[in-house]
């Protein structure tokens, strides 16, 4: 099991989740209570509690960082199901479709104010900060992805750009914070040095902590995190993608056909454009029609041309990459659930 080694953790994480998701006010706890029920991976959640213990272990702190990422994420999803139209989410009928456009938005507007709030909570600027990086980032990469619709010059080169921003940045967001908090001072640790014994021996393991602390180490390993959620984000980003194309809205949970449907060129769609001659025209003239009656041929088109396959090899060497930062953190259950987690993404159907 990939979360063995934080089991407990993510126990946390999920009830702190709901309490968030169950306010106080009735007005939002039913429009809420239906976001709650959406459940999902909890990948970024998992992601901060693998790097924290891999780091020097996790604490209280780790916790509502992990939340925070979390609701992050699921405010996009709220978000992108308005903006693409999708019926269903999670095999359930999307949150705009059961309360409408209005309030779907103000629901995703306020996980994402109340992030930073719980993301407070961990007494650290760092994790902040990393929430409003990624947070401007997602945005960004939303609204470039929006301004490129029916962009049939789009490179590979700006649609990599593009998911960086979109999706590997909250990844990358979630891994850094949690080596950042295994390798902070919490924000009482004065009271709490003042009170320990100046004579107190030191436990065994102190000497690990203390250099897992060290300036250099600590650097290195939030650079390693960051790089392993960047490539693992743009990689599931890319199977997505090809799920878009070739899944099973009962596997996936998901409205499909959403992005060639909206002029939305993706790592196959970009790749099977430029392959040129007859198919590639064809799928041109299918992509221009904007007709979703046409996603099974679209999708038919994109696998000759090969599009689906080197989506999936360019995704393999992103997940390799993701594997490869690890090597500057120690073995151990931890760092053996972070290489599961990638060839579960290597191989997802939903």
């Amino acid at each position: 099991m990939i979360a063995g080694s934080v089991r407990e953790g993510l126990a946390q994480v999920e009830t702190l989740l709901r309490e968030e998701l169950n306010p106080d006010q009735p007005w939002l706890a039913a429009l809420l209570g239906d976001v709650a029920r959406m459940g999902g991976k909890r990948v970024r959640p998992l992601m901060t509690l693998l790097f924290g213990d891999l780091a020097g272990g996790i604490s209280d702190r780790h916790i509502p960082a992990a939340v925070a990422f979390e609701m992050v994420h699921v405010a996009t999803l709220v978000h992108d199901d308005i903006l693409d139209g999708a019926e269903i989410r999670r095999n359930q009928p999307a949150l705009h479709r059961v309360h409408g456009d209005h309030s779907a938005v103000l629901a995703g507007d306020y996980l994402f104010t109340r992030a930073f709030s719980v993301a407070n909570r961990c007494g650290c600027v760092g994790v902040l900060n990393e929430l409003a990086r990624a947070s401007s980032e997602v945005c960004s990469g939303e609204i470039r992805q929006n301004f490129s619709a029916g962009d049939w010059q789009l490179s590979l080169a700006d649609y990599e750009a593009i998911v960086a921003a979109k999706t590997a940045s909250l990844c990358q967001g979630a891994c850094r914070s949690g080596v950042l908090l295994a390798n902070s001072t919490p924000p009482d640790s004065g009271r709490a040095q003042a009170l320990r014994s100046p004579g107190k021996t030191e436990s065994p393991d102190s000497g690990r902590a203390q250099a897992l602390r060290s300036p250099g180490k600590t650097a290195d390993q939030i650079d390693a995190a960051g790089r392993y959620g960047a490539h693992l984000g743009v990689a599931f980003q890319v199977i997505d993608d090809c799920l878009d194309l070739t899944g099973h809205e009962e596997l996936t949970g998901k409205t499909l056909g959403t992005d060639a449907e909206r002029g939305k060129l993706t790592y196959p769609l970009i790749h099977a454009l430029a392959v040129g001659g007859a198919e590639s025209r064809l799928l041109k003239e299918c992509l221009m029609s904007g007709d979703p009656e046409g996603s099974s041929e679209i999708a038919q088109l994109v696998m000759r041309l090969g599009g689906v396959q080197a989506a999936h090899d360019f995704a393999a060497g992103q997940l390799k990459a993701a594997v490869d930062a690890l090597s500057v953190f120690p073995d151990g259950d931890s760092k053996t659930a972070l290489v599961r987690l990638a060839e579960f993404v290597g191989c997802r159907q939903r």
